[in-house]
């Protein structure tokens, strides 16, 4: 049996050569490098994050406008925007000069007729301006119009049908 490892350590490879140091090199091209890696590695994460690579795109826009057989509330300045990013679409409202509601201010899309309507979100006490998600499947061929309402507190998700401003969107 000695014999069988003596043959077989005789054609294994000999050991390795003894390793030569590598050239020395500066320590500060390291860290540069390290740094530089850092930085692109950050500044691309903040862009992907923070949705830079692409812009918002507006696609569609509207004047909202009182109607004529709901309260007057003012926001004679107001619009709505459809915009498109990476992520999805988004509805971008903008109201000035809008008395306070008696509830609070919900914002939805609904379709010309009436048949259904989607809640995308309130605007504040005070605010002027506020960006909502469009759900996803969402279909904007069907739900074309902007509508914000004032609601009362009563716990009912549903519309109050005190619509205070309206206006279809059009690219």
């Amino acid at each position: 049996m000695w014999e069988s490892i003596r043959e077989q350590l005789a054609t294994e490879p000999g050991p390795l050569a003894p390793r030569t140091a590598a050239p020395a090199r500066p320590r500060w091209r390291g860290l540069v490098a390290a740094a530089v890696a850092g930085i692109l590695i950050g500044g691309a994460s903040v862009a992907v994050i923070t949705g830079q690579d692409t812009p918002e795109q507006v696609v569609a826009s509207a004047a909202l406008s009182p109607l004529p057989e709901g309260p007057d509330r003012g926001g004679s300045q107001a619009e709505a925007t459809l915009n498109r990013a990476d992520d999805g679409y988004t509805v971008t409202v903008t109201a000035t000069n809008l008395a306070g509601p008696e509830g609070f201010y919900e914002v939805w899309l609904l379709s010309p007729d009436d048949s259904g309507l989607i809640a995308l979100g309130s605007l504040g006490p005070g605010e002027t301006e506020a960006t909502f998600p469009v759900p996803p499947g969402v279909d904007l061929q069907t739900f074309t119009a902007v509508d914000v309402s004032d609601e009362p507190l009563d716990g009912d998700p549903g519309h109050s049908t005190v619509s205070v401003l309206r206006g279809t969107l059009t690219t």
